[in-house]
């Protein structure tokens, strides 16, 4: 039996071979500009993105391809990051969420984790911690 030595990227999914497919939610342009370079450059692929929780849920509710994760920030107009991961759970079950914020105190964090996100990252963050595993 040959064992394959080629090294899968990141945002490639083992099983066949397509890549994850990721949407951004920040309102800093900037901010989603750096979020998006740092997962292309992992092979996984951009799908959209919005600036808030409810651009996000109208863009998702009628996207042609559901993403497998979601990046979202906390702080942002018309629909903050939490009342729009409560929307997306409604809708949406299965996305992998990761939760990006500059919100570091401890009752916070609990609150988030028990929505279901999957990686709570607090910024300012290197652009490895997005990434990794």
């Amino acid at each position: 039996m040959q064992i394959s030595s080629e090294k899968i990227p990141l945002g490639i999914k083992i099983s066949n071979k397509e890549p994850y497919n990721v949407f951004v939610v920040d309102d800093s342009p900037t901010v989603r500009h750096i979020i998006k370079r740092s997962f292309i450059r992992l092979s996984f692929n951009i799908i959209g993105e919005a600036g808030n929780g409810e651009q996000a849920m109208e863009r998702l509710k009628q996207a042609p391809i559901l993403p497998d994760i979601v990046c979202i920030d906390q702080e942002m107009p018309i629909m903050n990051g939490t009342q729009t991961i409560k929307e997306l759970k409604k809708y949406f079950p299965n996305l992998k969420i990761i939760f990006i914020t500059s919100h570091a105190e401890g009752h916070f964090v609990k609150e988030v984790l028990q929505l279901g996100v999957h990686s709570y990252i607090v910024k300012p963050f290197d652009l490895e911690s997005l990434t990794r595993d």
